[in-house]
């Protein structure tokens, strides 16, 4: 026998909530929201272009492919 469900039953079976922002959400992916989880990707990857930039200058800084005086100015 197949139990139907009513919308009102629907609208009170609720979620499950996002441990980092307390959302209700249907779905966790290691414990957060799709949302939390997009938006510390979205960081992490800023923050790895960051550092991947820093060593590209360090490096052409150590060469003497470009000075601090181009890199203040904002000319590269």
């Amino acid at each position: 026998m197949k139990a139907s469900l009513t919308n009102d039953d629907w609208e009170k079976s609720g979620g499950i909530y996002c441990s980092n922002c307390n959302r209700e959400t249907v779905r966790l992916i290691d414990g957060l929201c799709p949302q939390c989880v997009h938006h510390i990707k979205v960081k992490t990857e800023g923050q790895i272009e960051d550092r991947a930039m820093r060593t590209y200058y360090k490096e052409q800084l150590r060469r003497g492919t470009i000075s601090l005086a181009q890199m203040r100015e904002g000319s590269l």
